[in-house]
């Protein structure tokens, strides 16, 4: 047996009580008419979201369609964005206008997008997205009043090609991207300054090595010289070997008013870039996480408060989320060492911010052109991932509840390979994945998704068809007081669970106050059932926690233990005798809990009382007569 089946062999029980804890604990088969939802007019290979926080409309960029979708309203419009010029790419598989970016730029909506090879932006007039009457049209049918503006912009807002991995950030009058400005400029990838007041930067095409990114930001700090623009990404390792990972996770800064550098070469470049390893693992098992594929950043007042949530994977085909904090971000780049530099540092600091745009001094530039990577590596909250799951989830969003100064919880909503949404509870020593949500009518990847953090609604996506989730799924806890009280957005009034967002008189119980209350809700009521004597009988438990323990008691003692797998469990009786009259009690046993799930009481059917006594008489009558014969 060689070293790695060694030490995974070892870790099978560990990883095996890690998956008891993290599937989801209530699996919905359906939302039914919980949600709401439009279809696309064809099938959507590429699409993007824009939504506005508080608001009921969704915009979605396709493949030479904008899609208008109003909720409340129940209205739909599509309008047609075609190429300006296909020029001579007739025949190619890209040969379309596919929308690559929808945001707010210059007061207006810009939409971008690929252009047949030639990336262009139009500005779409802000009273189209009131439009919200005639409720009787097609949603297929062109929109022809649709009032679209071409601009000057184009290159650098959106990629040649739809596959192109690409980040954009847009931050009042101005505009951050990673896409190329010309099509056949090599595959170097830069992170530049594309537009805006200040001078136009870009990163010195060494620093990053085959970069792959995920997620940008900018942090505001109390004195505006020092705002950060941090983005995240994957890379090669430069360091080959076994021992070496192929890739790495990377954060990067930025100082947002960057001033370039002293001299006409290093001008236009950023001088204030410098990057970290994001570690993720459980280091004294040495179990890593290092592929990094989503991230969603959570601000706070306080911006060294706010937290990074990352959704990392191994080669062993697990996931774990990891949590950061921007402040340990921000401290590592300001107090580490360089990696591989001896000599002391220059005043400035490599990636110090400077006040009014100054240009960075050439020994300060030099020193972080040549050392650009810092020596701490930024670990999360606690050392160690939030969790790490046997599902494959490639998204992540979070949603913070705030019901008082004392009572805050993350929700992490988690896109998992196979369309389906795990509804995840942040807690002091891990999680708790309290939901599994199907959004769509048939099963398919989510392609896009994003949070109305105000609305606390949740948008998804797949090549068919986009659907609005509430968080506030309370119904499907039904009289279940244990079950509602574990969602943050429930509450229990002694007889229903119901949402606090819609009855803030409810109590939400999640705090100390909640023991006993439970306890004084309704039981489950005791059936009795008829059974014949001999005859074939069965009585159903329905499971609906997936975290708990499920096992069956005849008159107190134990008969069946439950499988995880099932959706109900049966008590199967092949032939009913004086032995198996009497109480039936299926529990469910979670953490310190006990509950009486059901609970069934199973007696003679009447007129078989004195058959069944007098049936071996009968028997031992003929048996003589037969000898007799």
């Amino acid at each position: 047996m060689n070293q790695v089946s060694a030490a995974l062999l070892l870790l099978l029980p560990i990883l095996a009580d890690a998956y008891g804890k993290l599937k989801p604990r209530i699996i919905l088969p359906s939302l039914g008419g919980r949600k709401q939802h439009f279809d696309f007019c064809t099938v959507e290979n590429h699409t993007v979201f824009y939504h506005e926080q508080g608001m009921d409309i969704l915009l979605v960029g396709a493949t030479e369609k904008l899609y208008f979708f109003n909720f409340t309203a129940s209205v739909s419009e599509m309008v047609e964005f075609k190429a300006e010029d296909y020029g001579n790419c007739q025949g190619q598989a890209n040969c379309k206008n596919f929308l690559m970016v929808l945001d707010k730029f210059d007061g207006k909506l810009l939409v971008c997008g690929t252009n047949a090879y030639k990336p262009r932006c139009w500005h779409l007039m802000e009273r189209i997205l009131d439009s919200t009457s005639e409720k009787e049209k097609s949603l297929c049918r062109t929109q022809s009043r649709v009032n679209k503006i071409k601009t000057q912009y184009g290159s650098g807002f959106s990629p040649f090609v739809p596959e192109t991995n690409f980040l954009i950030l847009f931050s009042g009058e101005e505009v951050f991207s990673t896409v190329n400005k010309f099509q056949n400029n090599g595959k170097i990838l830069r992170f530049r300054r594309i537009y805006g007041k200040d001078t136009h930067l870009y990163t010195n095409d060494h620093l990053m090595q085959n970069p792959q990114f995920v997620k940008v930001t900018i942090i505001e700090q109390e004195e505006s010289y020092k705002d950060k623009i941090y983005y995240f990404f994957r890379e090669d390792n430069q360091q080959k070997g076994v021992d070496h990972d192929f890739t790495i996770s990377r954060v990067a800064q930025l100082c947002k008013g960057d001033g370039g550098g002293e001299g006409s070469v290093v001008a236009t470049m950023w001088t204030t870039f410098l990057k970290a390893r994001l570690v993720c693992a459980y280091e004294s098992q040495k179990r890593l996480f290092n592929m990094l594929h989503d991230v969603f950043i959570v601000k706070s007042e306080n911006w060294t408060e706010s937290r990074v949530y990352g959704i990392f994977s191994n080669p062993w085909g697990f996931t774990a989320v990891c949590v950061y904090s921007i402040g340990d971000i921000d401290r590592i780049f300001r107090t580490s060492n360089l990696k591989g530099n001896s000599k002391p540092l220059p005043s400035p600091r490599p990636g110090e911010c400077l006040t009014g745009g100054q240009s960075t001094p050439t020994d300060t530039f030099n020193m972080v052109d040549n050392y650009p990577e810092v020596e701490d590596e930024v670990k999360p909250i606690g050392n160690e991932p939030l969790f790490q799951s046997h599902f494959h989830y490639t998204k992540i969003v979070v949603d913070q509840l705030i019901i008082s100064e004392q009572e805050k919880y993350n929700v992490l909503l988690l896109a998992t390979d196979k369309g389906m949404i795990h509804k995840v509870v942040e807690q002091d020593r891990g999680a708790l994945n309290i939901l599994e949500i199907p959004p769509f009518k048939n099963q398919a990847p989510i392609q896009s998704m994003t949070l109305d953090s105000k609305m606390k609604r949740l948008y998804v996506g797949s090549t068919a068809e986009v659907v609005q989730v509430p968080l506030d799924m309370c119904d499907v806890y039904k009289d279940s007081c244990k079950d509602c009280i574990l969602d943050p957005y429930c509450g229990w009034d002694k007889r229903n669970c119901s949402s606090i967002l819609l009855k803030r008189r409810l109590q939400n119980i999640r705090n100390d106050s909640r023991k006993g209350i439970c306890e004084t809700t309704k039981g489950q009521v005791e059936q009795s059932k008829s059974v014949e004597p001999f005859s074939r009988y069965f009585i159903p438990c329905h499971i609906t926690s997936h975290h708990a323990n499920y096992s069956w008691l005849h008159n107190g003692e134990k008969k069946l233990d439950c499988l995880h797998n099932q959706p109900t469990c049966y008590y199967h009786i092949n032939n009913m005798t004086d032995n198996h009259y009497g109480t039936y009690t299926c529990i469910s046993d979670e953490d310190t809990v006990r509950q009486t799930v059901a609970q069934y009481t199973l007696v003679k059917a009447r007129g078989s009382m004195v058959a069944s006594h007098l049936f071996p008489v009968v028997l031992h009558f003929a048996f003589f007569y037969m000898l007799c014969k």
